[in-house]
């Protein structure tokens, strides 16, 4: 028996997804959760082989947590589960210790044959994604740094500079990352200066374009 449990804010899909999962034999839903510190006791207390997390977080997002838990749990299998594109998202995933990443959209059809492949330890991911990312998590291994200078961000760092390619303001992006304008502007410092941007307008072009890029 595989015992699963899921992490995330959307009440519908996390009943929706557990429908699905009760449909296999060979699953059991041990727990569900909303937040990071809650998905932390859940699995603490109930000890699943495998957790399907959601990146939109309060507080701790679903990649800090997949970090914390692969530092953690090491025998902890993670999916990450998104409504994010997974062209900007996954290789992140990965490098944070994720076996697997879906397409919300997607999971309907995939949540079971994700199941089966992480289970025998491989990853699950799209077949034009997967030659991509892990030649960049090689070259990474190999050199210590990925060709492309975004990879450099911080997890944290990194939803900063999408929301700003989104359009949004500090205002905004507080709101949805629950933090302060004021650390709001020390990331998106620490941000110009590993992009070697020198002002707030040339970090705005620099993440429209690299979003447009790829997405």
């Amino acid at each position: 028996m595989i015992k699963v449990c899921i992490v995330d804010d959307h009440p519908i899909f996390r009943k929706g997804l557990i429908a699905i999962l009760n449909q296999e034999e060979r699953v059991e839903v041990v727990g569900e959760c909303t937040t990071a510190s809650e998905a932390i006791e859940l699995i603490r207390d109930k000890s699943p082989d495998m957790a399907f997390i959601d990146i939109s977080l309060q507080g701790m997002n679903g990649i800090e947590l997949c970090k914390y838990l692969h530092q953690n749990y090491p025998s902890l299998k993670i999916c990450i589960v998104s409504m994010h594109d997974e062209s900007v998202y996954a290789d992140r995933a990965i490098r944070a210790g994720a076996k697997g990443y879906i397409m919300k959209q997607e999971a309907g059809k995939k949540v079971r044959d994700a199941i089966r492949e992480i289970s025998q330890g491989k990853y699950f991911l799209n077949d034009s994604l997967k030659d991509r990312i892990l030649s960049l998590l090689l070259h990474s291994s190999d050199s210590g740094e990925s060709g492309d200078s975004v990879h450099s961000l911080s997890d944290r760092e990194f939803e900063v500079f999408r929301l700003v390619g989104g359009g949004m303001g500090n205002t905004e992006i507080g709101h949805v990352l629950n933090i302060s304008t004021k650390t709001i502007e020390t990331y998106k410092r620490n941000i110009r200066q590993k992009l070697d941007l020198e002002s707030s307008s040339e970090l705005r072009q620099y993440a429209v374009h690299w979003l447009r890029d790829n997405t």
